[in-house]
């Protein structure tokens, strides 16, 4: 019994330390930080409109209490996204406004780390809401969150969408995910930006797709269904696949699938990438050799 307790001792220091030490700290959660008062890293007032933009359940990791150069105003000097800011504070020590942002939590002595996260091959990570904590989506393999901070084997993760989301994951293995090294974070954030610009790119296109179905249905007096033709995108770490979901009709519009594919292959290219044709409905974006 004493062996088989010391060899399960032995497996979770190994685990924790394979996770990352990061720092002992203290963070903050606010769903709604526009009702704080919050100063930039020059001490002058956030707008509600640019809070309003760092999307809800944000997390704070807090810092020292200091004096602003009025030498009276006092502030939380905290930490955003690796941003510098300061949370005015009222006489008894707490953030000014607080109540008035919904959801609140303070977590103290947790393990902050700021550090990007891939997940890894064959694996995937479940989202779970910050207040109700259901399920919110799942990341497949290949995608990154940036890890925020540890409450025993849970870690409070940031999305790469737009806009940003917040939610926390159970970690229980460190096959789950690996910690992406620095000289690859530059290749990483390339390559989140062009998934970024892909999206918005089949955005605006479903949009004309959905345009072009609905004239097709009316001047044709056909039965419409559900099932609106539209891209969406699907990734892992080897390689984008575009895929449609109606490609019977592809051969009908086969104008514009010529253009929606030359202006893809223009902006896959930009971004170091080249497209391949797998067959009708199915493109494959993958990195060039030669980049």
């Amino acid at each position: 019994m004493k062996l088989k307790f010391i060899l399960i001792l032995i497996v979770s220091v190994k685990f924790l330390f394979s996770q990352g030490t990061g720092k002992i700290g203290t963070v903050l959660i606010v769903e709604r930080p526009e009702n704080l008062a919050v100063f930039d890293t020059y001490q002058r007032t956030v707008p509600p409109e640019v809070k309003l933009r760092w999307g809800q359940f944000l997390p704070f990791e807090i810092g020292k209490v200091v004096t602003l150069p009025d030498q009276v105003t006092q502030a939380l000097r905290v930490k955003l996204q690796n941003q510098d800011l300061f949370m005015l504070i009222d006489s008894i020590g707490n953030p000014q406004g607080l109540e008035q942002t919904g959801f609140f939590r303070w977590y103290y002595r947790v393990r902050v780390f700021n550090d990007t996260m891939r997940i890894k091959n064959g694996q995937k990570l479940t989202l779970l809401h910050p207040l109700s904590w259901q399920p919110l989506k799942t990341l497949s393999a290949g995608q990154t969150v940036i890890r925020v901070f540890r409450r025993g084997v849970y870690y409070y993760v940031r999305t790469f969408d737009s806009p940003v989301r917040y939610a926390w994951c159970k970690i229980s293995s460190s096959r789950v995910w690996e910690k992406v090294k620095a000289k690859d974070l530059q290749k990483e954030a390339q390559f989140q930006d062009f998934v970024q610009q892909l999206k918005f790119f089949l955005t605006r296109k479903n949009r004309v797709y959905a345009n072009l179905y609905h004239y097709f249905v009316q001047t044709a007096d056909l039965k419409s269904d559900d099932r609106v033709p539209q891209w969406k995108v699907e990734q892992n770490e080897r390689e984008i696949r575009v895929i449609f979901n109606r490609p019977e009709y592809l051969k009908s519009w086969s104008k514009s699938t010529k253009i929606f594919i030359g202006e893809l292959k223009k902006l896959s290219a930009q971004y170091g990438f080249e497209l391949k044709t797998v067959n009708p409905g199915v493109l494959k974006i993958t990195k060039r050799t030669d980049s």
